[in-house]
């Protein structure tokens, strides 16, 4: 038993090890330990150039097969024809699981090649690219809507073949835009010192009302991660009373805010429904408000009412920051089209001294169009 823990150790060390060290290959032979200088993709492409304590020297394509910058961009030494033309390069290979597809760049022009089995590669054109990937996954129906997000580019090309598994449904990672609706329930917040020391005599339950807005789904990088920012406009209600011997307090309050959200969301795939995570920091605005603190006194000598109505006044704040956290799922009703649904908390201050901060729970229904 020792002995297998010893080499399944042995195994892992020497994968994490050649995973995150500079390396290249020469007639089979791995070297480590090594300094490769990035010379910016033109150059790489051109030739390895290592550092060596005060002095450098260069492998061309011919003497080396490949070589790494740790575990980020690898490059491969590969004959291509293009423009008619047969040449020796290394190329950037894409975080791809078979069929490898590499990237090349000069003064004139980018594109992309895929390997073909007998290591033959297939330039892809801007005219081809699309018919030839679907060529290379017809066995797998969810490449095919999949591919229609494809765009010609690098960092699309990385989204898409990043540890791609043609034949089962993952999540596509690409631009959405569309509308947003909920339900928000809402507990204000009294501070600890408010300006009219009455509005401590009142408990605020929470109220309930509607939201409307739109929202952004922006892909960072080439993962699952997207920058997902929110406009959304909410009105609020407050109505409490509170009677204390002979005297009647009644608080209403209505609001209307504009909300910004700036979330950053993280989409995972299982099945054909895609759970995600919010979380970021949200911005609200006031446009609205009209707010009373009236108190009623009771002269039972007299049989008279005294009312002194006290407002409209400012107890939210114009502008309160806070955060949001969420938790939702997305599903897919065609290749372009999703529809999201997601539970949400938020916790928001006021900027300015206020009397209320606010809580919000949200369900939000969003549909990208």
């Amino acid at each position: 038993m020792k002995r297998i823990l010893f080499l399944l150790f042995a195994i892992y060390t020497t994968v994490s090890t050649y995973s995150q060290t500079d390396y290249y290959v020469k007639d089979s032979a791995l070297t480590m330990g090594i300094t490769i200088i990035d010379q910016g993709i033109q150059n790489n492409q051109k030739s390895c150039k290592i550092q060596l304590k005060d002095s450098t020297f260069s492998f061309s394509p011919n003497q080396i097969t490949e070589y790494s910058f740790g575990s980020s961009d690898k490059y491969f030494s590969k004959t291509f024809t293009i423009n008619g033309v047969s040449r020796t390069n290394f190329l950037l290979r894409l975080d791809s699981e078979a069929p490898f597809v590499y990237y090349f760049q000069d003064e004139q022009h980018s594109t992309f090649f895929i390997e073909k089995e007998n290591n033959k590669l297939v330039e892809l054109t801007e005219q081809n690219y699309r018919r030839i990937i679907e060529d290379f996954t017809s066995h797998c129906s969810p490449n095919k809507e999949k591919l229609k997000f494809l765009t010609y580019s690098r960092l699309s090309f990385e989204r898409y073949f990043s540890n791609t598994d043609y034949c089962k449904t993952k999540h596509t990672v690409y631009f959405k835009w569309g509308i947003l609706a909920g339900a928000e329930a809402t507990l204000p917040s009294l501070k600890s010192s408010p300006s009219n020391p009455d509005l401590k005599l009142f408990q605020f339950p929470y109220t309930y009302n509607c939201l409307f807005g739109i929202f952004v789904d922006y892909p960072i990088g080439k993962g699952n991660l997207s920058l997902h920012p929110e406009l959304y406009i909410a009105k609020n209600g407050y109505s409490v009373s509170k009677h204390v011997t002979n005297k009647d307090y009644d608080f209403v309050s209505n609001i209307t805010t504009a909300n910004l959200p700036i979330l950053l969301r993280y989409t995972a795939s299982f099945g054909k429904l895609f759970p995600f995570i919010n979380i970021g920091p949200t911005i609200s605005y006031v446009l609205r408000e009209k707010s009373y603190l009236n108190t009623a006194t009771i002269n039972m000598s007299s049989s008279t009412i005294m009312i002194d109505d006290n407002g409209p006044n400012r107890y939210f704040s114009s502008q309160q920051v806070g955060m949001a956290a969420g938790i939702g799922v997305e599903y897919k009703l065609n290749y372009k089209h999703a529809l999201f649904v997601e539970a949400r908390v938020n916790q928001q201050y006021g900027f300015q001294t206020q009397d209320f901060s606010r809580n919000n729970l949200q369900l939000i229904i969003s549909f990208n169009l």
